[in-house]
């Protein structure tokens, strides 16, 4: 297929002899495609980054790649969250990298122009010689759009853009508490070898469930792997499936492990859902709190993707020592690294070959997709490979959701 802009229909032959499977071979393996995504999909929609917890001082800030673009959040002086395109006007040279606080002022550390917390120019070395005439208003940075949901704070390239548009209906439908109700108690960040969709695919995917995680999910809670075949509610390009809120024999809720004697009271009568909000963001919602599961594109074949627990203030030590304990027996050497204000206790596995034992021997359900997803890529360039019939429930409606959803970004016809 070439990489015109006009809307085509790929043969059926791509999609791995499968019209079920939207997705043409190509959407995993080619950097073309790839790039494509970047321009047509991630340019052109609201991004997750970070939540409203992690700016707590003026100055705070959290960078981020959004498709082609740069950008960065940051908390102003009037405790104000504004994102900006990390961009000076003077070169272009990035004003931010990372996470952290820039104190009062944003100087560039090119030329040592000067904006204050709310992205205006305020100071240019030289200014009298080299630009006399200067209109200091016109060369302020370029704004980014920015928006709250829950808590979580999404952003987006085009300062224009309609968050209400993209969020839609789903807000009658979304979890019922505020992510401000919680705490971070801990972030795993997870290299996988994969392209974004795969580990997309794959948390959308409730066939698998009770098979490549027997060990740590089994069956659930009634012993019968249906009982993970639920349907999902559709919406435009966001969707979420609705689960019940029976617990394992050992008081663990089914999705994070965390436990919820007592739940937080105010929504002990929560179901246990998961949402997926477009395109990259999916989450479990609990009585006891929030995963959030963002998977980050890098390339056609890798990607990152990032756990955050967030947990009422009595679970946090628990979620810690269990994830600590489990991910010390199994990357030797491996810590938490600490927190400070602007970043939660994080643990980072950058691949599989640290793990000292087999990772379906491991009993830790991401190490465990991560082996799978890895293998999946790999098979993309198998000329043979071919996707046999879906689970009606566990796979095809909800992977079809997301597949439309990419396409139409793209201008491509499935």
């Amino acid at each position: 297929m070439n990489d015109g802009h006009s809307r085509q229909r790929v043969s059926e032959a791509s999609h791995f002899n499968n019209p079920d499977w939207l997705m043409p071979r190509e959407a995993y393996v080619s950097e073309a495609w790839f790039q494509r995504e970047q321009e047509r999909l991630f340019s052109r929609s609201w991004n997750y980054v970070g939540v409203v917890g992690e700016y707590q001082a003026p100055g705070d800030y959290i960078c981020t790649q959004v498709g082609l673009h740069p950008l960065v959040v940051l908390k102003g002086q009037d405790g104000r969250l504004r994102a900006f395109h990390n961009l000076c006007r003077h070169r272009g040279a990035p004003l931010f990298e990372g996470r952290g606080n820039v104190g009062r002022k944003i100087a560039c550390p090119y030329h040592r122009w000067v904006y204050d917390l709310r992205g205006s120019l305020e100071g240019v070395p030289c200014r009298d010689v080299n630009y006399p005439d200067m209109q200091m208003a016109d060369y302020g940075l370029h704004p980014a759009a920015l928006a709250c949901f829950r808590g979580l704070v999404f952003v987006h390239p085009d300062p224009a853009a309609d968050f209400s548009a993209w969020i839609g209906e789903f807000t009658a439908d979304a979890w019922p508490f505020d992510r401000d109700d919680l705490e971070c108690a801990l972030a795993i960040e997870y290299g996988f070898r994969c392209n974004w969709k795969l580990a997309m695919e794959n948390a959308l995917d409730t066939y698998h469930l009770a098979f490549l995680h027997k060990a740590g999910i089994g069956s659930g809670p009634t012993g019968d792997p249906r009982f993970f075949l639920r349907p999902w509610r559709l919406f435009q390009r966001h969707a979420y499936q609705v689960r019940d809120t029976e617990l394992f024999a050992d008081g663990r809720d089914m999705d994070s492990y965390m436990p919820i004697d007592p739940p937080l009271a105010h929504h002990a009568e929560f179901k246990s859902d998961q949402y997926l909000l477009f395109p990259n963001l999916f989450t479990g919602a609990q009585p006891s709190g929030l995963i959030l599961m963002h998977v980050v594109p890098e390339s056609a074949e890798r990607c990152e993707v990032v756990f955050q627990f967030f947990v009422a203030p009595y679970c946090e030590e628990q979620v810690r020592g269990r994830f600590r304990g489990t991910m010390q027996k199994l990357l030797p050497g491996t810590e938490l690294s600490p927190p400070d204000h602007t970043r939660p206790w994080t643990i980072r596995v950058d691949s599989l070959d640290r793990v000292n034992k087999p990772a379906m021997e491991a009993g830790e359900i991401t190490l465990e997709d991560m082996w799978m997803m890895e293998r999946l890529q790999r098979s993309m360039h198998a000329p043979h490979v071919q996707i046999g019939p879906l689970s009606p429930l566990g796979e095809t409606a909800q992977i079809q959701h997301f597949h439309r959803a990419v396409l139409a970004s793209l201008d491509e016809v499935a």
